[in-house]
């Protein structure tokens, strides 16, 4: 490395160390404050806590921002991904407390219908619990040990949880799933007391946070665990004042012949030094040998795929270009997603994976065959971040965020306040089409999404679709269609009945197609206000009744108003999403023919034979512990 450079090093070094000077030589007695204020315990009630929790007589800088608790009436609630729970208990220890969720300690009919979803950066649900599914608005007699009546934007209609089973296409709006235990989950019939007491008990969440270790060290040396709110890092505060507790530095006198002030010259300097050292090294051995990955998988994944991979960013990076995850847009079953600015000034989407277990060799294989594809109808991947913990996968910005937000109004149907003409949504329909049929045929290895809905749709300004979140793809060779899954995955009424029932056929790209179907049906029933003309054909789904539009026996304006142009348009429409949810897979058309028929006449459609859509015909499911979404 050239002498001026590391001459340039030392000297930014040595103006460090004077500002620290300055800035020691008046140390603000809040030092002491904070560790008085942070050894106050939260307390309420019989409930205690201390680090990462605050709240109440602990003030802000004593813990993190997402631990806040709030103390009224002597009881502790918490907000997690704005659902507020009721803490029961809080266990130290074992890094686990007891929450319950507040809006169902009334009932079965919370007023908004928000699933249980926890950041995985800082919660988990523990062992021993797993999800139970509310479903809200059914137009069908649910086959359920539990059935009761709830108020879906302004009517009253019957409702239900699913035991782990299959909700049947179209026949209810809403559905929230809510942790359990797993005596309850599995006791197949659950009376609505037990339930409810069950729910009032709660399910036990653990917690970890990145610095877990440095408030045990800071304890152990006599300190108070706390945040800085300036610095958004980790603070251990000493008796002493300082950051720096020791048993002998900090048992309530300086002991040694220094001064606290110079204590902390002596030790800042000695890490700028450190640092500037270690900066130098980096430099040096970066400008030698260019980026280098400590992992042998992703040196092994580089020298294979070269420059066709996209760039990968350290985690530090994507900390830095989402501000500290300051904007969150989303969250999955999956991981996080946050709003991102890149160095260039693009905006960028942030996925954070909550799996970053095992050695990536999945992750790697995904990144490197999503940055393969080049299509307008898919979403583009800019970079990823990889590590042995942390994971990440950065896309495109898409402003108009994904389909299901214009399909469903305030997380309602958009029965009365529809946001896509029927032109827009065959175009969208269309759009998506040929970004399956890439996928399927226009990339040198197959891709099986397996997991298309309307939330793994997304828009651009212009209303253009692309498809989004491959976390469930499976890859196979072009002249194969077929691949083996260990276990179901999808999304619950979104999924071919092959992929959990195996005897119906073998799981392939038409189980693309089946969910491709109950999407295109998924858009057009909740556009307009159908609810009316369904509402007393308890028993009939939304397919079997849309079905009967293409029999004649209904005009196809119940739907909504339409010129005789466009319901042209719905009627392929009809026609294509019937062809693709067809039960043998078989009978499904590929893609590339779905488009040949959205763009084509609709005179020259023919009528498809009528789906089986009893719920008889759906055999049971077990649903998963942390999302509505199913992956081995």
């Amino acid at each position: 490395m050239p002498a001026f450079s590391v001459h340039s090093s030392l000297t930014l070094s040595t103006i460090l160390v004077i500002g620290l000077l300055i800035v020691v030589k008046n140390i603000p007695s809040c030092f002491c404050d904070s560790y008085s204020n942070c050894t106050t315990q939260y307390a309420c009630g019989n409930l205690n806590a201390t680090y990462p929790f605050w709240g109440n007589q602990r003030p802000s800088g004593c813990g993190l921002h997402e631990f806040e608790l709030r103390c009224r009436n002597d009881n502790t609630t918490i907000e997690l991904n704005n659902v507020t729970y009721q803490v029961l208990q809080i266990t130290a220890d074992t890094q686990i407390f007891r929450i319950a969720r507040q809006d169902f300690a009334d009932g079965f009919c919370p007023p908004e219908f928000v699933n249980t979803t926890l950041d995985p950066q800082f919660f988990e649900v523990a062992n021993g619990y797993t999800n139970l599914t509310f479903v809200y608005g059914c137009l069908s007699i649910m086959q359920s040990p539990l059935t009761f009546n709830c108020n879906v934007n302004g009517a009253t209609y019957q409702s239900s949880y699913v035991q782990p089973g299959a909700v049947g296409p179209g026949s209810c709006y809403k559905s929230v799933y809510v942790p359990v235990s797993d005596g309850v989950a599995l006791a197949g019939l659950i009376d609505k007391a037990g339930l409810e007491n069950d729910l009032a008990h709660g399910f036990e969440v653990r917690w970890t946070t990145d610095y877990d270790s440095d408030c045990s060290e800071c304890v152990h040396n006599g300190g108070a665990c706390g945040y800085n709110l300036n610095s958004t890092q980790f603070s251990c505060y000493c008796p002493s004042g300082s950051t720096t507790c020791s048993s002998s530095s900090d048992s309530g006198s300086n002991g040694s012949g220094f001064s606290l002030k110079w204590k902390l010259i002596a030790g800042i300097g000695g890490i700028v030094t450190f640092s500037s050292i270690l900066a130098c090294w980096f430099a040096w051995k970066y400008s030698r040998n260019g980026t280098k990955y400590d992992h042998q998988k992703v040196e092994a994944f580089m020298k294979k795929y070269g420059s066709v991979v996209v760039k990968r960013y350290s985690y530090w990076e994507v900390k830095n270009m989402t501000n500290s995850f300051k904007v969150k847009l989303g969250q999955g079953g999956y991981g996080s997603v946050y709003k991102g600015t890149l160095s260039d000034g693009r905006l960028v989407a942030v996925k954070i994976l909550s799996e970053s277990t095992g050695d990536g060799e999945e992750f790697i294989n995904e990144v490197a065959s999503i940055s393969r594809t080049a299509h307008v109808n898919i979403v583009a991947l800019v970079g990823f971040c990889y590590g042995k913990t942390k994971r990440a996968l950065i896309y495109e910005f898409l402003s108009k965020g994904s389909l299901d937000k214009f399909i469903y109004h305030n997380n309602e149907p958009t029965w009365t306040n529809p946001g896509l003409d029927w032109e827009t949504l065959h175009q969208i329909s269309l759009g998506i089409a040929r970004g399956l049929q890439y996928l399927h045929q226009g990339c040198s290895t197959r891709i099986l999404h397996l997991d298309i809905k309307p939330q793994n749709i997304l828009l651009d300004e212009d209303l253009c679709p692309k498809i989004s979140d491959f976390g469930l793809a499976k890859l196979c060779e072009m002249k194969r269609s077929e691949v083996s899954l260990v276990a179901p995955r999808g999304t619950i009424g979104y999924m071919a009945p092959e992929v959990y029932s195996r005897n119906l056929g073998a799981v392939s790209h038409k189980s693309d197609v089946y969910s491709y179907g109950m999407l295109i049906l998924e858009m057009m029933g909740g556009r307009q206000n159908v609810k009316d003309v369904v509402s007393n054909t308890s028993e009939m789904y939304f397919p079997d009744w849309i079905y009967k539009l293409v029999e004649g026996e209904r005009d196809l304006r119940v739907l909504g108003p339409m010129s005789s142009e466009e319901e042209g348009i719905v009627r392929k429409l009809i026609l294509v999403s019937l062809w693709c949810i067809q039960t043998i897979p078989s009978n499904r058309p590929s893609m590339k023919k779905v488009v040949e028929m959205l763009e084509g006449s609709v005179e020259s459609l023919q009528a498809p034979p009528k789906p089986c859509l009893s719920t008889a015909t759906y055999p049971l499911l077990q649903l998963p512990s942390t999302s509505s979404t199913i992956s081995p």
